[in-house]
Order: structure tokens, then C-alpha cells, then sequence
């Protein structure tokens, strides 16, 4: 009934409108949108950070070490990349993602760093 109305009064224009709305959602998300997995991570590891600071502050105690560098597979993934990817298209993909998703841009730092090291485990 309601689009029936919006028919009536707008005609198709409206329509337009809201497509060109959604395309233009859809080009800025998208790439986003890959990340999504490693979003998870950034939620977490702020507890986890906190609950391991606070657990055996000595050499001996708690988990000082840097956590184990991502897979390649992982690394294609975070780029948007299928296997046989060239040194040019990493490049590529990696330039194009890091002017969306630096923190001087508004980005995550967490987001930036993890296609950091997905571009040094490719290259």
C-alpha cells in the first residue's frame, strides 16, 4: 500500500533515488565488508589484553610474545585476492584499501596494521 502511495505521488523517481543511495552504500562497504572476520578480533582483544597484563606481570608469567603471523591464505583474504595473485596486484589492492582504511582517514588502526602484514606476507 505504501509503495503504491509513493507510486502516485513520486512516480519512479524515488525508486532511482534509493537505488543511487544503495550503490553508492554498497562501493564504500564493500571492501569493508571483507574485513568483517578480523572485526571479531579487534572486539576481543581488548579484554583479553587487560585479563593477560593483569596475570603474571613477571618474564616468566603471562603472554608477552607477538601473536603468530598470519597465514597466506589469511593474507589473500584480508586483500581480496585469489592465489595466483601478482607482486602488482597485491600492490594494487593494498593501496586501494589503505586510502579507505587509515587512521589518519578516519580508519582503525587494528584494520590498517592487518593489511600491513597482509602485504608483507605477500610481498
Amino acid at each position: 500500500m505504501a509503495v503504491g502511495l509513493l507510486l502516485l505521488r513520486f512516480g519512479l523517481q524515488w525508486l532511482a533515488v534509493v537505488g543511487g543511495v544503495l550503490v553508492a552504500v554498497l562501493r564504500v562497504a564493500g571492501p569493508l565488508l571483507r574485513l568483517w572476520p578480523f572485526l571479531g578480533q579487534l572486539r576481543g582483544q581488548g579484554g583479553s589484553r587487560a585479563a593477560a597484563d593483569g596475570a603474571g606481570g613477571g618474564p616468566g608469567g603471562g603472554s608477552s610474545a607477538r601473536p603468530a603471523r598470519m597465514t597466506r591464505e589469511e593474507a589473500l583474504a584480508v586483500l581480496g585476492l585469489n592465489p595466483g595473485a601478482s607482486r602488482e596486484d597485491v600492490q594494487r589492492e593494498y593501496r586501494r584499501l589503505i586510502k579507505k582504511l587509515h587512521p589518519d582517514l578516519g580508519g582503525s588502526t587494528y584494520l590498517s596494521a592487518k593489511l600491513n602484514e597482509a602485504r608483507d606476507v605477500l610481498l
